[in-house]
């Protein structure tokens, strides 16, 4: 899915020991780092720290848990600037909703195999992976 120069970005997550366990997995991850404000315009502030970043296509956007409600606005704002998203990493998520906009890409979700997120994970025809082999992904 991705390439040795696409952009690999991680969405803003209040799961700090699993974010610092992507880190450790890829050096080449950006962090997409919004300006401080208030948590309902995290999804704003986190589209307009995109515009900041230099990304190379195809794009691969990582959310770890609570991340993945970012993902719809996310999409959209990653197409208006003419990006190609190659792929959504989702790492234990809370489930984003599924819109018109978003998924425009392929969806990896890695999980606990017997969980709730896993099945409807599932029925949505999305990849299921179990978190345990996080570290040999090959999405970084």
């Amino acid at each position: 899915m991705s390439g040795d120069q696409a952009s690999l970005l991680l969405l803003p997550t209040l799961d700090t020991d699993l974010a610092a366990r992507v880190l450790e997995v890829s050096v080449r991850i950006l962090v997409v780092d919004p300006v401080e404000g208030p948590d309902v315009a995290l999804a704003t502030r986190t589209c307009a720290a995109l515009m900041s970043l230099p990304l190379t296509d195809p794009v691969t956007v990582v959310a770890i848990t609570d991340g993945a409600s970012l993902l719809p606005a996310v999409a959209r704002s990653l197409r208006a600037r003419g990006h190609e998203v190659g792929g959504y990493v989702l790492i234990d998520p809370v489930i984003a909703a599924v819109s018109d906009t978003w998924p425009d890409a392929p969806v990896y979700v890695y999980c606990g195999l017997t969980s709730d997120i896993a099945r409807m994970a599932g029925h949505r025809g999305w990849d299921v992976r179990d978190i345990a082999l996080l570290g040999s992904c090959e999405h970084w």
